[in-house]
């Protein structure tokens, strides 16, 4: 397969690399190159900084890619390029997301369910402290999931959300 991974050398992204590439698959990797590249030849770079629409549209060169799976996308509006860049360039999209955007919920306990996603968030924590940081980390990551969402139910954009602990 033609895999293109969107953050692919630091973190999870790095070592998804390689195992990809010893599976016997494509890889090209798209980041913004400000991270040292350990990574083997075989891997086509492409650098893009996620947020600047030009620089990831250029990145993408208009390419088609079998799956791509997307380490590095934290908030809605980046949800939305994506979707209107790769609508039918990708087989399929995977979306690393986390199980914070449970944490923004008021009154779940642990663990979560599918079901738990639903529902109002909690109000914003008074900013500057740790609580709004990862409030504001969880709800970005929920907005990119109802974006994705509502790409699949509006235009069938293909999608699965991991979400990593």
């Amino acid at each position: 397969m033609n895999i293109l991974i969107i953050g692919g050398t630091r973190n999870l992204g790095h070592y998804l690399t390689y195992a990809l590439l010893e599976a016997g698959h494509q890889v090209t990797v798209i980041n913004r190159g400000l991270t040292t590249d350990e990574l083997p030849q075989e891997v086509e770079r492409r650098r893009a900084d996620r947020t600047d629409v030009d620089q990831l549209k250029a990145a993408l060169g208009g390419r088609e890619y079998d799956a791509v799976v997307d380490t590095a996308l934290y908030k809605g509006p980046e949800a939305e390029a994506i979707v209107n860049l790769l609508r039918d360039k990708t087989g399929h999209y995977v979306f690393l997301s986390t199980g914070q955007v449970y944490l923004v919920r008021d009154g779940l306990k642990r663990p979560f369910s599918e079901a738990d996603y639903a529902g109002p968030e909690m109000p914003m924590p008074e900013p500057n402290t740790y609580n709004y940081e990862e409030w504001c980390y969880g709800h970005d990551k929920r907005l990119a999931e109802d974006v994705l969402t509502a790409a699949w139910e509006t235009r069938q954009f293909p999608f699965t959300t991991l979400r990593l602990p």
